[in-house]
């Protein structure tokens, strides 16, 4: 487009051609200058097409808040988080400046700081654009044209429409073919409340479930707040536990794991709250608005074309938004208050794995105190199963002789698009060679095994350990945020907050060098940065355990070493740097680890496996691909690939005495590389129900410790 207009030269990829002359202009100066001077068509046109090549975030078509109305999280990464944070104080020093964002860009030295590591908004680029075209305008012919430069914004500016491909999405096993029910629909987070509720326990003795009273009484708080925390269940519990004398102060087995308290149904009790008195007085309306109101805002902003769920542009879903206003109003006879208010509804985005149909079968039995999980695949419920979904999808019985592979079976192509990690397909292409190749000389197992490193069946003091660890690290994060603020930095990021826990570790030290590192040279200057001691790609660790700060010239040098690599012609250097290492701050067995891995010679060749099956994930795959060796029976079949957690192997390895074949000390050896055949043993020996008789132990020997 810029061609045509005579704004660039034909391309090419000849290094003396105009083209070539064209690009070698500094972009960042020509940016600048178009604001105040008139620039040749060549300058305004690289100016133009460096701009269009950074174009910035512009933010998804359908933003949803963390949590929207409908009380479902939607998960966001950290690194997310993170540009978020830093493009909101990238665009508060933009703004403060007065400046378009070439020129705010352009005024960095990019030998003291990196312009691409900053953050902004799509609106800033096209300011600056409309900045641009309205200074060059009366030099350039070409501008003066209105369709052109609407044509030329919108190829620079304008984004595809966000869809899915329902086929992508999955599909309701218990009613094939019917569309997946949307998780912020009323009837979704009304399944998702009562799920959770019937999951609950209160761990004393053996545990024991909620009894009649207490259920409903948490169920009585749910249907008037949004959240009900731990502490608030305990208050609201508190006098019926004393006469009936119960303990006050009960753990609750989902608290163990980490979650905060239980989410209600936030979109009934939205709906409540605008209809107010009207809400209980008209069952048929409530009943109404419970089934229409997500269906019909869902339907403003997402449409149908073909197969794909396609995001509304902005403009059309306000417009039709404010159509449905009117409907509701009318349809409901609201005033335009209550008729606003409902169309201002906002809901996190996703689909449910079952369809509507599905989930008011479910209802009434969650209703009653069923658990979902039996539902879904318990024997006891196969009937109730059978009565309510008799075209639900069945067992195949079908199996395969010999792991398939991409060259053979159609169906192995489509199972590893759908994994979509390269690690993983590796990993999977060598235990499909070695199973295929044991097959081959002893035949198909009966049964196989498969070790999760996961810690399954933590005691009680492990994780009471754990959740210490998790405040104390939250108590480091607030000083650091604290500290930050009041030098300067108004909203630190995640990185800012890595960076400070990382500066005080090393008391302020590079352990490189040994230079001193102060606050503006690490977060103004950028003469100091976050490396990983043991290169990234050759590690696969990117724990804070895993990363020190370093000069930025050392740490051009350093690359993708490991230190003893980097300091290996200089012997001197890096004992003094193993010396600046150990004397860290800091909890003695973390910084035992980062000396250790100063200290080694070479990275351990099994450590980035051992860093993917940390995952789980590696492993999970390798259970699915595996049980297609037996024929699919369903649940009455007998379940021949199992797991078992690296924690059970190694509590069965040290009680069983098998420590002691390799190591006189009585720990696992893992110089010897046969440990791996004793690993494999124990997990052929162990029976499915250890795990569980393990975890009543931990819980039997931890309840009896004062």
């Amino acid at each position: 487009l810029l061609s045509e207009a005579g704004l660039l030269p034909v391309f090419s990829k000849d290094e003396s051609s105009d083209w070539a002359r064209a690009m070698a202009q500094d972009p960042w100066s020509l940016r600048t200058r178009a604001l105040t001077e008139p620039l040749a068509p060549h300058e305004l046109g690289r100016a133009l097409y460096h701009l269009a090549q950074r174009r910035h975030f512009r933010g998804r078509d359908l933003e949803a808040a963390e949590t929207a109305d409908d009380g479902s999280e939607e998960e966001v990464s950290a690194d997310e988080k993170a540009a978020a944070s830093r493009r909101e104080q990238d665009r508060k020093a933009l703004k403060a400046s007065g400046l378009t964002l070439g020129a705010f860009l352009a005024e960095i030295p990019e030998q003291t700081e990196r312009r691409r590591g900053h953050h902004f908004a799509r609106e800033d680029v096209a300011a600056e654009f409309r900045a641009v075209i309205a200074a060059q305008g009366s030099y350039h012919p070409a501008l003066t044209g209105p369709d052109f430069v609407a044509c030329l914004e919108e190829t620079i500016f304008d984004q595809k429409p966000v869809f899915w491909r329902k086929a992508t999405l999955g599909s309701c096993r218990f009613v094939p073919g019917a569309d997946l029910a949307a998780s912020g629909s009323w009837l979704a987070q009304e399944k998702r409340m009562l799920e959770k509720l019937n999951n609950l326990r209160i761990e004393e003795g053996n545990g024991r479930p909620l009894d009649e009273q207490e259920r409903e009484a948490i169920l009585a708080l749910l249907r008037k707040q949004d959240s009900v925390t731990w502490s608030g269940i305990h208050r609201y519990l508190k006098l019926y536990w004393r006469k009936n004398d119960m303990p006050e102060k009960p753990t609750f087995n989902l608290q163990r794991g980490g979650e905060k308290g239980l989410t209600g149904n936030r979109l009934e009790n939205k709906l409540a709250g605008i209809l107010g008195d009207r809400w209980q007085a008209d069952p048929d309306l409530r009943d109404r608005m419970r089934n229409e109101v997500h269906a019909r805002l869902y339907a403003a902003d997402y449409g149908k074309v073909g197969g794909r769920i396609v995001i509304r542009r902005e403009a059309e879903r306000r417009r039709y938004r404010a159509d449905e206003q009117m409907r509701l109003q009318s349809d409901f006879q609201l005033t335009e208050a209550q008729a606003k208010a409902l169309a201002g509804l906002t809901f996190a985005p996703g689909w449910e794995p079952f369809s509507e149909a599905a989930l008011w079968a479910f209802l009434p039995r969650l209703e009653d105190g069923a658990v979902f999980g039996s539902l879904l695949s318990s024997p006891e419920e196969e009937s109730w199963r059978a009565a309510n979904f008799p075209h639900r999808e069945q067992p195949t019985g079908a199996w395969v002789d010999r792991l398939p592979t991409p060259g053979n079976s159609r169906e192995e192509v489509e199972r590893q698009k759908a994994v979509r990690n390269p690690t993983v397909l590796r990993v999977q292409n060598e235990l499909r060679k070695v199973v295929n190749n044991l097959i081959a000389v002893y035949g198909r197992p009966d049964r196989i095994r498969v070790e999760v490193a996961r810690e399954v069946g933590k005691s009680a003091r492990d994780r009471a350990l754990d959740l210490k660890r998790n405040r104390d690290r939250e108590i480091e994060r607030k000083r650091a945020t604290l500290d930050l603020q009041s030098k300067g930095i108004p909203e630190p990021s995640r990185d800012d907050i890595e960076k400070w826990l990382l500066w005080k570790e090393c008391r302020e030290f590079c352990p490189y060098t040994g230079k001193p590192i102060g606050f503006d040279a690490l977060f103004r200057h950028g003469e100091f940065q976050v490396e990983h001691i043991w290169p990234r790609w050759r590690s696969f660790d990117d724990s804070f355990v895993n990363k020190t700060l370093c000069h930025r010239d050392f740490n051009l040098k350093k690359s993708n070493r490991t230190p003893f690599e980097a300091f290996e012609h200089d012997l001197g250097s890096w004992e003094s740097a193993l010396d600046r290492v150990r004397n860290f701050a800091g909890p003695p067995g973390k910084i035992a680890v980062k000396a250790r891995r100063f200290a080694a010679a070479e990275i351990p060749a099994d450590f980035a496996a051992r860093q993917l099956t940390d995952t789980g994930f590696a492993a999970r795959q390798a259970v699915g691909f595996l049980k297609s060796l037996f024929p699919d029976l369903g649940q009455a079949g007998e379940v021949r690939v199992a797991t078992l957690s690296g924690r059970v192997t190694s509590r069965l390895r040290h009680a069983w005495g098998l420590n002691n074949i390799l190591s006189d000390s009585g720990q696992k050896s893992r110089a010897d590389h046969r440990h791996h055949a004793i690993d494999a043993l124990v997990a052929a020996l162990a029976h499915p129900g250890y795990t569980q008789q393990l975890s009543r132990w931990f819980q039997a020997r931890d309840s009896a410790m004062p």
